[in-house]
């Protein structure tokens, strides 16, 4: 018996190529991000991951209805997460963010579990999400866009975004035509816009020692936190009477290369519940830091930055 390959099967089958290919980007920032609490992140990213060739696989599979679907809802929710996770990305309650993003799953999952054990499907023969579920995966979706909105990520995380965004939707219980290749193309979109974030260059050398941390920083973890550590910043250096301070898209720093490393100190110290110094100073060498000599991250000079 032959099998036809309709154009759902087609673009289910390159989502599912590209989810593979996705896995690649997926632990290469897990390696950048070992030694910061990032980390958290590159472990759900690549839970996510796996969910699109789990969904993938399931539908080529010719599986039931109510299977695929699942593994669908089981995306969304899980590429929802990723929205959520930074938020709490700071040592050193990893353990206890990584409790709270599991409780998240499990409430917005569970009236697919109920709908199994009760085999009474909100949507006819499949399972959905009610619209309280649905609203708070999209608004999460959008939240995401907002706090990378001005980094150099932010045409990624917008294309991961609104991918997010359409499989919430497909996970209501609306009736939507062409949900397989709705689906296949929003995974096709989450999957590029890693691809993507993976050539980006974030460790930059163009500028000074102080600059290529912030921006590292701010591109990583996003609006949330960077307008934090930058008002912080500001305020010590002005008290120590540095000529030094940090704005969105700019840095000044000290002339002087004594208070040039304090300033740099300092700004590590600010983040240290993030990152590690030594983290820094192998994506951003400075001859003047006292670790300057120390490369602890494992990530060579050439992919320095990079996912």
């Amino acid at each position: 018996m032959r099998t036809v390959l309709t154009p759902a099967k087609a673009a289910n089958l390159a989502a599912l190529m590209a989810g593979l290919l996705a896995l690649i980007p997926a632990f290469r920032c897990w390696r950048l991000l070992r030694p910061t609490a990032l980390r958290i992140i590159a472990v759900w990213l690549v839970l996510a991951v796996v969910s699109y060739v789990a969904a993938a696989a399931v539908y080529l599979a010719d599986m039931s209805v109510a299977w695929v679907e699942a593994a669908r809802i089981a995306a969304a929710v899980l590429t929802g997460a990723l929205g959520v996770v930074v938020l709490g990305a700071r040592g050193p309650r990893e353990a206890a963010w990584h409790v709270i993003l599991a409780s998240y799953v499990l409430v917005v999952f569970f009236p697919v579990f109920e709908q199994a054990v009760t085999s009474r499907w909100q949507a006819g023969s499949r399972p959905a999400l009610d619209w309280l579920r649905v609203a708070l995966l999209l608004l999460i979706a959008a939240l995401t866009m907002a706090n990378y909105a001005v980094s150099r990520l932010r045409y990624a995380v917008a294309a991961g975004s609104i991918g997010a965004a359409v499989q919430a939707m497909l996970a209501s219980p609306w009736p939507i035509p062409s949900r397989d290749a709705f689906f296949a193309v929003s995974v096709l979109v989450v999957a590029g816009s890693l691809l993507s974030c993976s050539s980006l260059q974030l460790a930059s050398a163009a500028g000074g020692p102080l600059d290529c941390r912030w921006r590292l920083f701010r591109d990583l973890w996003g609006i949330a936190w960077a307008f934090r550590i930058q008002e912080r910043f500001n305020q010590e250096a002005n008290r120590k009477g540095w000529r030094a301070w940090i704005t969105w898209a700019e840095v000044v720093e000290p002339d002087d290369p004594v208070v040039r490393a304090s300033a740099v100190e300092l700004f590590e110290s600010l983040v240290r519940r993030f990152a590690t110094a030594e983290w820094f100073v192998g994506l951003c060498p400075h001859p003047d830091h006292p670790n300057a000599d120390d490369d602890k991250t494992g990530a060579g000079r050439s992919d320095a930055g990079t996912c």
